[in-house]
């Protein structure tokens, strides 16, 4: 029989693990179990380790000299460690060789350089479980026993590391270099570019330096695309992050639009743009600040980013959609300075607005859009006509009778014919081409003056997309009709109009709506006691001229078509409800879209979801 354990005195056992608490080595042990609490658990299948590892890697070499492990090595980089963990090698399955790719990057690495680099990551991953506070205990029981086990372990480690230092931690830190060159690259030029708005902060000098802003804004939007494609095409499928995507440089196009921040509903949608967009640049400065032990890999890894390029995304698909161009951005204010008529003209539209009502979604607001597309085509023109009208009186006489003198008519020339002779030929092709010349410049002009135009009135059309050629031809009959009813009456259509969506749908009448109607009767007895205002207004007076000078306050009592027997008020208002019926339906989810949005900006509430509906090819 073998011979029995020698039995170990209890109390003499508690004393030596007392007395081994008081040296050097119990000290360390302890602090790094402290240190490992901020720390994250590895193991011999993890496939990167990042983040604070150096404080952990420095205490490391003072356990190594507590326990008097017999090394060369002064000092542990992370980057060492790293490598041990990143490497790769490629594996065969059925004799086929399957080659490792992550971001698109080949980063496999010879057999040999694999397997220094998995027995460095074994020992240390071993020794982390060791010194894990959340492992195991030490107690007088256990502490020769984990002791010993532990030295084992660092003798391994110390022993395998220099190898991988020396042969393949260099090879191993390339791959790693290219897997993370995307982040690497836009943290770069995301440092240059902050620099650069740190520096030049006013409007003279970005002007001064408007080159260099140029070519550090394309290295952005190059470098920030490229990581958004990652994140959205992933070479691998199953990597993919990003259900949605946008263009960069469109986000760096809206936020250079001049004085948007002046202009409140611009303001509404683009400063959550500016906002998301300053907050990635600042949390990947702070990335950068840390230092590349904290850039993970792959790219989906790195969550604070990810996230930020999600809410960066979601902004911008937003702010494309309503602000994407210069008809956008005119559709857009239109839209809000109509709406905003209705939310303002009583607290009863603009309760039904706010809550987007049915008689007020799909009557009052398609109705006043188009009625107040018609004015302010009518207003355009007027102003165009009057300022034509000036310029010609600024004329000389001798000019302007050369203006009227009648046009020739030139005659069209022969076609030309196979038998005519060759110079008349060319003679004829000589003159037609001088027409076609002319003809081109003539539509170059018009584009031009079109173009001096709005610049100096404004947008004249403003719902292209949204309306035919059919239904455009009928608002200028809109146009030409209004020019033929009273200025008070025009403003009484509009009130009707806003009355009209100031009434709920029957159906959707609960009891706290039945108070329309009684409201809408307080503010009729309120217009009908004022007849100050009464008085002053068709039928019963025609152009008061106070009428236009002062700011018209909304009339429930208003019934313009009171104010002409001939029909022209009921014509008006027949082509209004054809034209806006068109206006909503034509490009139904996208009006839907635009008016929802113009609400939600009266409410000064901000839908962070993007309507992936009208997301162009996503």
């Amino acid at each position: 029989m073998p011979p029995k354990a020698r039995q170990i005195d209890p109390e003499l056992q508690k004393a030596q693990f007392e007395e081994w608490k008081e040296k050097d080595e119990y000290r360390v042990w302890a602090e790094l179990k402290f240190i490992s609490k901020e720390l994250y658990d590895i193991s011999e299948t993890s496939t990167d380790i990042t983040g604070n590892w150096q404080m952990y890697h420095n205490k490391f070499i003072e356990l190594a000299q507590a326990f008097k492990i017999k090394t060369k090595i002064k000092d542990i980089q992370h980057t060492h460690i790293r490598s041990a963990f990143f490497a790769v090698e490629d594996i065969e399955i059925n004799k086929e060789i399957i080659k490792q790719y992550m971001d698109g990057v080949y980063y496999s690495v010879e057999k040999a350089d694999k397997q220094r680099a998995t027995h460095v990551k074994s020992a240390y991953s071993k020794i982390y479980r060791t010194l894990d506070a959340n492992n195991i205990e030490i107690s007088a029981e256990n502490y020769m026993a984990e002791r010993k086990n532990l030295v084992t372990l660092l003798n391994e480690f110390f022993k395998k590391l220099p190898l991988l230092i020396k042969q393949s931690h260099k090879v191993i830190d390339e791959k790693l270099m290219a897997v993370l060159q995307p982040l690497r690259k836009l943290l770069d030029i995301n440092k240059k570019l902050m620099f650069f708005d740190l520096v030049n902060n006013s409007k003279g000098q970005r002007m001064v330096k408007d080159f260099v802003l140029k070519a550090q804004v394309e290295q952005y939007c190059l470098c920030l695309q490229d990581c958004i494609r990652l994140l959205y095409q992933p070479p691998e499928p199953k990597d993919k992050i990003l259900q949605r995507t946008c263009k960069v440089k469109l986000i760096f196009n809206k936020l250079a639009y001049e004085d948007w921040q002046q202009n409140k509903i611009e303001a509404f949608y683009l400063t959550p743009l500016q906002n998301a967009f300053d907050k990635m640049r600042n949390n990947l400065l702070c990335l950068m600040l840390k230092g590349i032990n904290y850039y993970k890999c792959p790219l989906k890894e790195n969550e604070q980013f990810v996230q930020d390029v999600k809410e960066l995304i979601d902004a911008e698909l937003i702010a494309e959609h309503l602000l994407g161009n210069e008809l956008k951005r005119d559709q857009l204010n239109f839209m809000f300075n109509v709406l905003s008529v209705i939310f303002n003209a009583n607290q009863l539209s603009k309760e039904f607005l706010l809550k987007r009502d049915e008689n007020c979604i799909n009557g009052s607001v398609p109705k006043l859009v188009t009625y107040m597309t018609i004015l302010h085509m009518r207003s355009w023109l007027d102003r165009k006509n009057l300022d034509e009208a000036k310029l010609m009186k600024e004329k000389s006489k001798d000019q302007q009778q050369q203006s009227q003198m009648p046009v020739t008519i030139q005659e069209e020339s022969p076609a030309i014919s196979a038998y005519m002779s060759v110079d008349k030929r060319k003679l004829l092709e000589e003159e037609q081409k001088k027409r076609d010349e002319q003809m081109k410049q003539a539509e170059e002009q018009g584009k031009q003056q079109a173009k001096l135009d709005e610049e100096k009135y404004g947008r004249y059309w403003i719902w292209d997309f949204y309306c035919d050629q059919q239904h455009r031809q009928l608002f200028e009959e809109c146009v030409e009709n209004i020019r033929h009813i009273n200025i008070a009456v025009q403003q009484d259509i509009q009130d009707e109009i806003i009355r009209e969506g100031m009434i709920p749908k029957a159906k959707d009448r609960k009891s706290k709506d039945n108070d329309a109607s009684q409201k809408i009767n307080e503010l009729r007895m309120k217009d009908n006691d004022n007849e100050y205002v009464k008085k002053r207004r068709p039928p019963e007076l025609w152009n008061f001229p106070k009428i236009v000078e002062e700011k018209h306050t909304f009339r429930v009592i208003a019934e313009p078509k009171k104010c002409y027997v001939d029909g022209r008020i009921e014509d008006l208002e027949e082509k209004i409800r054809v034209l806006s019926q068109h206006l909503e339906q034509f490009k139904a989810p996208h009006w839907i879209e635009l008016v929802s949005r113009t609400i939600d900006a009266l409410k000064e509430h901000y839908n962070q979801e993007p309507n992936s509906a009208l997301i162009v090819g996503q």
